[in-house]
């Protein structure tokens, strides 16, 4: 080879291996299953199952774990009785920190709606939409069609606008929304989930 076609050629590698590197080290986690049902006292429980791809990161301790995966349900629903001229939904938001979770094994992370918001604002069990968003030590997930639900627009567009209002949203309803281990006992109990399907969940103490 010419030196003359050798030092663009070396200048093209250099340029798209960084590429090919960066499209290599991003995470895949398949939703499997999302379900929403009515429980005790009128509470609604979210199931959201979950597969872990082989972990492409380069910093991985094991290709077959996925490390330190944060995962966050955006909900929202149609309220019956709002006050004229108020919009008639509600955003709500919750998360898990999951410490690992293996290749291809079925994870379920269930969160919980109390029944007195539901009996409140006459909800119906499913919402009007949702997404889910996930991370794998801080790399986003990218989004795909089944991360999201209902009256959502399965596409860019849809999913920016639908997280603009949750993040707008969402915070006025902080806390209600829970996950399991913040949820009272005879309620979680009650959801029937499956335990064994249950993933490890970062918890700290608080400093107070």
């Amino acid at each position: 080879m010419s030196a003359a076609l050798k030092t663009p050629l070396m200048v093209l590698l250099t340029l798209v291996s960084p590429i090919l590197l960066l499209a290599q080290e991003t995470p895949e986690i398949e939703v499997t299953n999302v379900r929403f049902d009515r429980i005790a006292n009128d509470w609604i429980v979210a199931t959201v199952q979950i597969t872990a791809e082989r972990n492409p990161l380069p910093t991985a301790r094991n290709v077959d774990f996925l490390d330190d995966v944060s995962l966050t349900m955006n909900v929202c629903y149609e309220v019956a009785n709002v006050p004229d001229g108020e919009v008639p939904f509600d955003f709500y938001r919750s998360s898990v920190r999951m410490v690992s979770l293996e290749q291809s094994v079925r994870y379920s992370v269930y969160f919980f709606l109390p029944g007195v918001v539901r009996d409140r604002d006459q909800l119906d069990v499913d919402p009007f939409a949702w997404l889910i968003e996930m991370e794998v030590g801080g790399t986003p997930v990218a989004m795909a069609a089944d991360q999201a639900g209902g009256e959502i627009k399965v596409d860019a567009d849809g999913y920016e606008n639908f997280l603009s209002r949750a993040n707008s949203m969402a915070p006025e309803n902080e806390g209600i929304f829970v996950p399991m281990y913040l949820a009272p006992d005879f309620i979680v109990d009650s959801s029937r989930m499956r335990s064994s399907e249950v993933p490890s969940f970062y918890r700290f103490e608080s400093e107070n």
